[in-house]
């Protein structure tokens, strides 16, 4: 079927903020559909996990570190290796099925049979505290076993954004949508998430009217939740590929998308000579890598002084809760500006919105978080405490540089793969994609591990000074990668660079 295709839009007005025609809106909707449901569980469990790792008695922020080294990079190295193995022998559609079944089974144990026997399962937090002063060096690794259930939660959490979200969602709309396509797509798709983390907000919040000083109630119903949800993505992914997929209006194999019958078979070897021979990949790689570094290095210290100033499970779930729903806000409207910035600059111009404004932010609020004391008239000045002061700057560093992330990082990452190979995009798109993000956080979280492990009674705001010289210093290196980077996408699309 010939479909015939509007050459421009009626209203430079829709032009500007919504450039979709009317017969791309199935497909247009139904990716934002699903998208939309992936991030309210990305956000659910990003405040569950947060709250049980970090304000549960015994326990703090200095975990993180050690849970990103030793739990959630291991097994992002296991999904890598198993996807590319698996993905020679199942086709994708089993694959994107077989992984949410896993992330599904795992939530209902949690809710059915390991969250009602917690006082069973966790050391008691004498027990917690024995360990801590027999060795005080590795204080910090005794919540990650004493509290073990916490800390594989924690792991399945960062599992789904680095699968589900990086990977999973971005494979199968980069699988069925051309060049052209996304420049219009994806921008706003990364707006309309706002709309999931709007709901995540929403519902952290209504936990509390709910279920008022009940925090296990309040965790098993947020649980319940993502299980739901993962059931919608399901069921919605499975209606797009019968009414999309399927359907030639909607997609276009020729547009440099792979055709279906033209399945890839590679060893396992041949996959990683081949992407990492690539050093177009390895630029996208230095991408994510600096920016999951320089975010590391903040969002930890900031949860410091985030628990500092919420002690309780409850009001620090609260807080994530409100941080959910001015996050939306902002990312909302930040986006659709996003959109007409992409297609009006380049793609150079683009990427370098995120590491400007991150670096510029992270130096302020190490600049607070170590000096607020002196500053304590002005905050005064404001009904606020010190404390409290360098919590809130905190937010908005977390909330400019992830509303960079969403709004520029994220879309002009995903226009890098598009005029790749298929080879390159789908198993170099896993590679990259996933290693680099838990490379980041595992370079981030293993300097800040070993700081606290060589300085004696070190905490993550003593180390804080050192943390900001190494973000400082990763500025360079991130500019650099998108310098290289910009001149390898203008050869591949035949574009000037600029």
């Amino acid at each position: 079927m010939t479909l015939s295709r509007p050459a421009s839009f009626k209203s430079k007005v829709r032009q500007r903020l919504f450039p979709v025609h009317s017969h791309e809106f199935p497909k247009f909707f139904s990716l934002n559909f699903i998208h939309v449901f992936v991030v309210v569980n990305f956000w659910l469990l990003h405040n569950l996990k947060d709250t049980l790792v970090v304000a549960t008695a015994g326990s703090g922020s200095e975990v993180i570190n050690y849970l990103k080294v030793f739990g959630v990079f291991p097994a992002s190295i296991a999904f890598v290796i198993a996807f590319s193995w698996l993905s020679n022998r199942y086709t994708q559609r089993a694959l994107f099925y077989g992984i949410l079944a896993i992330f599904l089974a795992f939530f209902l144990i949690f809710i059915v049979f390991i969250h009602p026997h917690l006082d069973v399962l966790h050391w008691s937090q004498e027990q917690l505290q024995n360990y801590k002063d027999l060795y005080p060096r590795f204080r910090w690794f005794f919540p990650i076993i004493g509290y073990w259930s916490y800390s594989f939660l924690y792991v399945m959490a960062e599992m789904w954004s680095a699968i589900v979200l990086t990977f999973l969602f971005w494979q199968f709309a980069n699988q069925i949508t051309p060049v052209e396509q996304a420049r219009r797509f994806y921008m706003l798709i990364a707006s309309f998430s706002s709309i999931g983390m709007l709901i995540a907000g929403g519902l952290t919040k209504s936990v509390q009217i709910l279920f008022p000083n009940n925090i296990d109630d309040q965790i098993n119903f947020l649980m319940s939740t993502t299980v739901f949800f993962i059931v919608a993505i399901m069921v919605l992914y499975h209606w797009m590929q019968k009414n999309v997929v399927e359907d030639h209006q909607h997609y276009h194999p020729d547009n440099g998308t792979p055709a279906k019958k033209n399945k890839i078979k590679m060893s396992l070897t041949q996959s990683l000579k081949y992407i990492f021979k690539s050093d177009y990949l390895a630029y996208i790689a230095i991408l994510g890598i600096s920016y999951n570094i320089s975010v590391n290095f903040v969002e930890v210290t900031w949860k410091n002084q985030v628990r500092q100033m919420y002690p309780d499970k409850q009001d620090y779930l609260s807080f994530m809760g409100d941080y959910n729903l001015i996050f939306a806000v902002i990312i909302f409207f930040t986006g659709f500006l996003g959109s007409s910035f992409v297609r009006k600059f380049s793609w150079r111009q683009s990427a370098m919105v995120t590491p400007l404004v991150s670096v510029a932010t992270a130096i302020l609020f190490f600049v607070i978080a170590l000096y607020g004391e002196s500053c304590g008239p002005l905050f005064g000045f404001f009904g606020v405490t010190a404390i409290a002061g360098s919590c809130w700057i905190g937010l908005l560093q977390n909330l400019a540089a992830k509303t960079c992330k969403y709004s520029f990082f994220n879309t002009t990452r995903e226009m890098s793969y598009i005029p790749l190979d298929a080879e390159l995009r789908v198993k170099g798109k896993a590679a990259v994609d996933v290693l680099s993000g838990r490379i980041g956080k595992l370079g981030g979280s293993g300097i800040q591990g070993i700081l606290l492990v060589l300085i004696p009674g070190s905490t993550q705001i003593s180390i804080a000074p050192y943390l900001a010289l190494c973000a400082f210093a990763i500025f360079f290196l991130w500019s650099w990668a998108i310098k290289r980077m910009s001149h390898k996408l203008d050869a591949l699309t035949d574009k000037p660079a600029v």
